[in-house]
């Protein structure tokens, strides 16, 4: 049968093909996929079982439900992270595909950093748009003045990512509040995906929520609670890009699992 023009374009992903090939060994060393080595929190454990059997198991709003919203949005505002809307999606990945969906289409270009997490260029890509990279080498920061270089009329969305997927780099404030700066100048979005942010060795990693309204702030409990399997994850961000990402997820992923929405509450 005829296949989509979209799902023609886009590439299977080469960190899940690594990771059923680490499958089939006895005792890897498997750096392939970011899953911490730490378990899941019991709290959240006793959370989730106690949400099933209380029968907490339909759907929920589709930004979730309104206490880890209300948590949510408190953690992001305790951070310094300045929002007027937020939501619960299923992980980060939902997060992205709904920013990405919600902001860019056919004839527009996304910005992503070289090298980048996997999902980047084709999210890009299914949404329709182009994805331009920037590069970050050779040390794995980006010139700001090489991001304003590739604002075009057809930017849509510039995408950050400190710390870093792949690099494990912290890109410095004054490199995020400019290329933030940038982007709103030129009436761009930023989508700032922050899963990483728990992990950083020196310098404390800098969200552009914190100085400019233009950004979509994503976050999960993937990596900080090591929940990867849970897919639970955030957004917050302007009321009009939000909005419209709860309306796509109406139609896409409904909500994020009601027992790990309860379970997140104690995390």
């Amino acid at each position: 049968m005829r296949l989509a023009e979209r799902v023609r374009k886009i590439q299977a992903s080469g960190i899940r093909r690594i990771f059923d090939m680490a499958a089939t060994l006895e005792t890897p060393v498997n750096l392939s996929i970011g899953q911490p080595h730490f378990d899941v929190p019991e709290a959240a454990k006793e959370a989730a079982i106690r949400a099933i059997r209380d029968g907490k198991n339909n759907y929920t709003p589709a930004p979730g439900i309104p206490l880890l919203r209300e948590k949510i949005s408190a953690w992001f505002h305790r951070r310094g992270i300045d929002h007027e809307a937020v939501m619960v999606t299923a992980g980060a990945s939902g997060a992205l595909t709904l920013s990405i969906m919600s902001l860019a289409g056919p004839g527009d270009e996304v910005l992503i950093p070289d090298p980048y997490f996997v999902s980047y260029k084709q999210l890009a890509i299914t949404a329709g748009a182009e994805p331009v990279t920037y590069d970050t080498y050779p040390n794995f920061v980006p010139n700001p003045e090489i991001i304003a270089e590739k604002i075009t009329a057809r930017t849509a969305a510039i995408i950050v990512n400190s710390p870093n997927n792949p690099t494990g780099a912290v890109w410095p404030e004054d490199v995020v509040t400019n290329i933030a700066k940038t982007a709103e100048k030129h009436g761009v979005a930023v989508i700032s995906d922050e899963v990483y942010d728990c992990f950083y060795y020196d310098e404390k990693p800098f969200s552009p929520g914190k100085v400019c309204r233009n950004v979509i702030t994503i976050n999960a409990l993937s990596k900080s609670a090591s929940m990867t399997g849970w897919r639970l994850g955030f957004a917050c961000g302007p009321a009009e890009v939000i909005n419209e990402m709860v309306k796509l997820q109406q139609f896409t992923f409904v909500n994020a699992p009601q027992p790990v929405q309860w379970a997140a509450c104690e995390v």
